[in-house]
């Protein structure tokens, strides 16, 4: 079942000019939108932050997946905030170049960018914590709180900076 969300992508990098069209039509794709000049389609998303920024009320499932798609292919990093819904929670995720292929860096947060735990997480951590995992005695050790608060801090951990968006290159 397909959902469809507010979703925003902040791409940044270096956009090789001979990329132009094919990253603007995946971009036009995720969009529903109908683009001639492409070039300058790229250029009026760009915001005061030299950030190549998009926002789609009716994301497909929260997802650029084009887009997404094409900017791992270019080598762009971009982060992508979700909205949620009753088929999914909300997220928020980062691919860079140093990212294992397509394995994205994820953790869930309301569209307004505040960080969201899911229970599950919790009882994860707090298992951890109290040594109910295996080969545990069930008393908190140092060890298991180091590894509590190391986990916490994983969640609310700011990602790198997105780079500025380009496009390089000879037209």
């Amino acid at each position: 079942m397909a959902e469809y969300v507010n979703a925003t992508i902040t791409i940044g990098g270096e956009l090789p000019h001979e990329s132009l069209e094919g990253f603007a039509r995946a971009l036009a794709s995720d969009t529903g939108d109908t683009v001639d000049d492409y070039e300058g389609y790229i250029k009026e998303q760009v915001d005061d932050t030299e950030h190549l920024v998009v926002v789609n009320r009716g994301a497909h499932n929260g997802e650029f997946e084009a887009t997404e798609f094409a900017c791992r292919v270019l080598g762009l990093t971009y982060t992508r905030v979700a909205e949620g819904c009753a088929v999914f929670a909300p997220e928020s995720v980062m691919w860079d170049p140093t990212c294992d292929g397509d394995t994205v860096k994820e953790h869930y947060a309301t569209y307004n960018g505040e960080e969201v735990v899911t229970i599950d997480e919790v009882g994860k951590l707090l298992e951890a914590y109290w040594g109910r995992a295996e080969g545990h005695t069930g008393v908190p050790s140092a060890e298991s709180g180091m590894e509590l608060a190391e986990k916490l801090a994983l969640l609310v951990d700011e990602w790198e900076e997105v780079p500025p968006f380009e496009i390089v290159g000879d037209e």
